[in-house]
């Protein structure tokens, strides 16, 4: 019971931080994998209006939502405040951009006040997690960039450098 409740997120039941890295280096040494990343749009600004309990009650229906739109095998994570991650195991890119796509239409129209911005990349079986999150976390920001409440794909070469100026 006490490494069950070490390695969950106490208001979403998901895996956390540590959690998902571990299952990450997993699932990526047997081979490529998509790393989708989920930040909530405007989360300050939803606290303010409903309060962090209602915070809290939105941030768990999200989780229900993400979890209901992943395929079997799948496995989502709570690695953040309002931030999220999937492991989408075998992925390749049009895959790990479908399982985006999904999980944003799925929040849509969920009505539980709650916008998303997804990021995602695929990552090779010899590339290390950390920078295959980097990718997808530039995917993310790219989508925000581009007004949020939507997401996209990193197909950068795995390992590539973040680009610069």
């Amino acid at each position: 019971m006490l490494r069950t409740q070490a390695a969950t997120d106490a208001l979403t039941g998901l895996g956390h931080y540590g959690t998902f890295y571990a299952e990450l280096d997993a699932v990526r040494a047997v081979g490529a994998v998509g790393v989708l990343v989920i930040d909530v749009d405007d989360f300050r600004a939803f606290n303010a209006r409903h309060g962090h309990p209602g915070g809290d009650r939105a941030l768990q229906d999200l989780a229900g939502v993400l979890s209901a739109a992943l395929r079997p095998g799948d496995a989502l994570f709570r690695i953040g405040g309002d931030e999220f991650a999937a492991i989408i195991p075998g992925a390749d890119g049009p895959s790990a951009l479908d399982v985006a796509r999904r999980l944003h239409r799925a929040v849509a129209g969920a009505r539980i006040g709650l916008r998303v911005t997804v990021g995602a990349a695929v990552g090779a079986q010899s590339e290390h997690e950390a920078s295959v999150v980097a990718r997808a976390d530039r995917a993310l920001y790219a989508a925000k960039a581009g007004g949020r409440d939507g997401f996209a794909l990193n197909e950068d070469a795995p390992g590539s450098p973040a680009p610069t100026g």
